[in-house]
């Protein structure tokens, strides 16, 4: 008997060494029915609801205290039987709740962990503040860490990873994003770091597989000063408000970037300390907005390969002094430069420019304005030059055909202007000026009498009316009709026409 008694300690005690070196799980110590954890950080593996068929963990299960380790575990270990994590596993979808108790900070995978995938909103609005990813993990789903208090999450095991999916850590505390060691991450999907206002560095120089930063991803990362895109040769296109409302971001670097073709719309808008960004030469096309209210951006070069400026593309990028335009450029959009304060644009070389948008330059600092060599410009639409401060000249080129409403309007210090014959159209206080400084108008080869709007050449009332001169050549203007013709529309009486 007491033989006996003597084996039961013995096999209780070498039980207990073979679970302790083991994965840990709840044991029952001999002679006691309450459970105790074996690693008392770590929650007991019989909490968890795992379908022993399919190796899915479906969340907690029913009925369980999780109470009783309140003090004693502050980790969640998923076992390495577990394959997969279900769909709101730990997110009560009816209540809106996490079910994970506010004690367990850390998650973390078993060695051997065989789990590929976590389901859409697994962990949504837990209170996890860390997490380490598995070597067998391919697919994190979508939101699976919404709006969590994630200050970490470990990729460095990720090197199976292939997808990130929808606003999977949107919203989360992170301080940093390292995915340089997911070399098989293809696909990174919309928004999914968006939020993350504790952002302060993203690595995402993965692999030549990656071809597209989405849409939102690092939207209103508002800590974010720097993000790594070095090896990332095969990035074809940076998506919609990508960076948008990254305020501390200052400069960033896209050269590496040798296939990136397209940026979209607001990509960097509201990045308000952004004074640098190299563009690579393969860029051809870039969104609306694109750099809106970009306040301290000096950018001065756009690639040569392309070929229209899209509405409000700079507007308000007020430290933007100078601009070299591409050569193929066809289309400057609507407020593209938007009191840009501007004081050179080079118009030289633009010969494929068709039209001027929509207060394309209103509010800027141009003293001058040479046309002449855009040989396929026929319109300039209202407000197009708005509000500038010229005070020299501005020169038209010969296929002109229309000129907008006010597109040259209050131009304070003005002093000459050369018309083209062949304009058809002068828009309503297109020249109208709130001084008296313009001198002359020269008006080359005009033959058929223009339309032109009321007040097209008017000064301001109470200024003093210059005594101006009219230039033209062509079959008009023979007879006083020019200068007889301006004068209805506002050029002071005091002008005379020269034939």
């Amino acid at each position: 008997m007491k033989n006996k008694k003597l084996l039961k300690t013995i096999l209780c005690i070498t039980s207990g060494i073979g679970i302790a070196t083991s994965i840990p799980f709840t044991i029952t110590a001999c002679g006691s029915s309450k459970p105790t954890p074996v690693d008392k950080k770590i929650l007991p593996y019989e909490v968890y609801d795992i379908n022993k068929t399919t190796g899915v963990l479906n969340g907690f299960k029913s009925g369980i205290d999780l109470s009783q380790y309140d003090g004693i575990c502050d980790t969640m270990q998923i076992p390495a039987s577990v394959t997969s994590i279900a769909q709101n596993a730990f997110f009560n979808g009816s209540s809106q709740q996490a079910t994970i108790p506010t004690f367990i900070t850390k998650l973390i995978f078993a060695d051997g962990s065989n789990c590929s995938s976590i389901g859409d909103s697994a962990f949504r609005e837990c209170g996890l503040t860390s997490v380490t990813f598995p070597s067998s993990l391919t697919l994190i789903n979508a939101y699976t860490f919404w709006q969590c208090s994630l200050t970490s999450a470990d990729f460095s095991n990720c090197t199976n990873l292939l997808k990130i999916a929808d606003e999977a850590f949107y919203k989360c505390g992170l301080t940093s994003v390292d995915l340089w060691k997911c070399t098989k991450l293809v696909i990174i999907d919309v928004s999914v770091f968006a939020g993350c206002s504790e952002l302060i560095y993203a690595d995402l120089s993965v692999s030549s597989n990656f071809v597209a930063i989405p849409d939102g991803l690092f939207s209103n990362c508002s800590s974010l000063t720097s993000i790594n895109l070095s090896n990332c040769t095969n990035l074809s296109a940076i998506g919609d408000s990508a960076f948008n409302g990254c305020s501390s971001l200052k400069s960033i670097d896209l050269s590496k970037c040798t296939n990136l073709s397209s940026i979209g719309p607001y990509a960097f808008e509201f990045c308000t300390n952004l004074t640098t960004i190299n563009l690579p030469d393969s860029l051809e096309t870039i969104g609306e907005g694109i750099f809106r209210n970009c306040k301290n951006l000096t950018l001065s070069t756009l690639p040569s390969n392309i070929k229209e400026i899209p509405k409000e593309a700079f507007c308000l990028c007020n430290s933007i002094r100078s601009m070299n335009l591409p050569t193929g450029l066809t289309k400057i959009n609507e407020s593209a430069f938007y009191y840009c304060r501007l004081q050179h644009v080079n118009f030289w070389n633009l010969s494929s420019l068709e039209t001027i948008g929509n207060g394309a330059f209103t509010s800027s600092l141009l003293n001058s304005i040479d046309l002449s060599r855009c040989t396929n410009l026929s319109v300039i639409n209202d407000n197009a030059f708005n509000n500038c401060v010229l005070n020299k000249i501005i020169i038209l080129p010969n296929n002109l055909k229309s000129i907008g409403y006010a597109a040259f309007g209050a131009q304070i210090m003005l002093k000459s202007i050369f018309l083209p014959g062949g304009l058809e159209t002068i828009g309503n206080a297109a020249f109208m000026s709130s001084g008296p400084d313009l001198e002359t108008i020269v008006w080359k080869g005009l033959n058929n009498e223009p339309t032109i709007g009321e007040n097209a050449f008017a000064v301001a009332s109470g200024s003093i009316q210059s005594a101006g001169v009219v230039y033209s050549t062509g079959t008009y203007g023979n007879d006083e009709q020019l200068i007889n013709l301006l004068k209805s529309k506002g050029l002071p009486d005091a002008w005379k026409s020269v034939h």
